[in-house]
């Protein structure tokens, strides 16, 4: 048993020392930076309070952003947060995408996208069929060569 718990604990340290060292934001940085090109369009579904909007804006990335939520109390801060944004056009629309259609809300004619992120969002949809018409609503929504 001791040995298991050393073992418990050689893995912690493991996946967490990165993480107090800066590297999973490093590596995201990168593979965002490698994703995008400048002007192009970002969904970023779930989006809370718009910190990626914010985050791609630090990278110094130029997009244009649609960020969307069903809580108007987060979208409100989204909104407070990107408001002097600099490389990044974002705005933000109220759709619950546990809904039927929810992508209605965007628009006609619906807009294609060339990268959807869905960060923290899909493990709070109540069962598989869900989240797996979500993700399939997001294909719909990509631009050719576009990325989920």
């Amino acid at each position: 048993m001791p040995e298991l718990r050393w073992q418990e604990r050689e893995l912690v340290r493991r996946f967490y020392g990165p993480s107090a060292e800066g590297e999973p934001e490093r590596r995201f940085r990168e593979t965002i930076e490698r994703q995008l090109l400048p002007g192009d369009r970002v969904l970023d579904a779930g989006c809370g309070n718009g910190r990626f909007a914010a985050m791609l804006d630090s990278f110094g990335v130029s997009a244009d952003y649609t960020g969307v939520d069903a809580n108007p109390r987060l979208l409100e801060l989204a909104h407070d947060l990107t408001a002097d944004l600099t490389h990044v056009n974002a705005e933000f629309i109220q759709a619950d995408l546990s809904q039927p259609a929810w992508e209605e809300s965007l628009g006609q004619p619906r807009p294609r996208f060339d990268l959807i992120v869905c960060l923290a969002t899909l493990q709070h949809m109540p069962g598989q069929a869900l989240r797996t018409q979500i993700v399939r609503s997001f294909a719909n929504l990509l631009a050719s060569g576009g990325r989920i």
